[in-house]
């Protein structure tokens, strides 16, 4: 999580408020105007991966959801000059990065230090990981980045009968199906994914990719932050894999 620790310490520069990402154990900072110190507070990671067989259909899924907490301190030599730097950090951590989605910040009361000489306030932000090895694709492009997937696909069966034999002589496969539910999606670029019809998504996780073909969307919830869907989902005619083995053969030239 170093790069969103710094994408929150740019952040905050860029706004005006000088800022690092820890000030070292019982160094005391030189102010002469606001400052700030952003550090990893909390980190929790939970394995979000689904396989399971649910009555006649197959339930397939992959993710892992990443979240935690950034802990921004502010240092100001008044108490004027704080309160300013307050209302900065917060207008400047509105937007989140690529990286993640700031889900909440909270903002502690302000207090004096005897210690540092300086008024001081804690900022936390409650973030979700978004994470790098999952995520949509369309003819090579990456559209999105995805916290988890869960799919479901059906595949209507029809027996074949022989006149006067009780038992079928044998199955014939008939048309599948699949559903696809996919939560908390970060769009990439200006493309409007949903105004796509008919279209093949690839869904790329560590184990390879899967191809699903004939998509359209069926719903969509969309964040109150821009750029993020909590849960979208859409159906499929068709579904093709490809395993890691031969997408490393493929790269290799073999």
């Amino acid at each position: 999580m170093e790069s969103l620790t710094l994408w929150v310490v740019d952040a905050l520069v860029a706004a005006g408020i000088p800022a690092v990402a820890r000030f070292p154990h019982g160094l005391r900072p030189r102010l002469t105007q606001a400052r700030a110190a952003v550090e990893l507070s909390v980190l929790r990671a939970e394995s979000a991966y689904l396989g399971d067989y649910v009555g006649d259909a197959i339930e397939d899924g992959y993710g892992r959801k990443v979240s935690g907490t950034l802990a921004v301190r502010l240092f100001a030599p008044t108490a004027a000059e704080l309160s300013a730097a307050a209302s900065t950090a917060l207008h400047a951590l509105k937007q989140s990065p690529e990286m993640a989605d700031f889900t909440a910040i909270r903002m502690e009361e302000s207090s004096f230090s005897s210690q540092w000489d300086c008024f001081l306030r804690d900022i936390f932000v409650d973030f979700i990981a978004l994470r790098e090895d999952v995520y949509l694709e369309l003819d090579g492009e990456k559209l999105a980045m995805v916290e988890s997937y869960r799919a479901i696909s059906h595949c209507q069966e029809r027996e074949i009968l022989s006149f006067g034999e009780s038992a079928p002589a044998g199955i014939v496969r008939g048309k599948e199906t699949h559903q696809l539910e996919l939560f908390r999606l970060r769009k990439k670029g200006d493309l409007d994914l949903f105004s796509l019809e008919d279209f093949t998504l690839t869904l790329v996780r560590p184990a390879g990719k899967v191809h699903y073909l004939g998509c359209r969307w069926q719903e969509v919830e969309e964040s109150s932050r821009g750029g993020t869907v909590e849960k979208a989902i859409l159906t499929a005619t068709g579904r093709e894999t490809e395993e890691e083995e031969a997408l490393t053969n493929a790269s290799d030239g073999v």
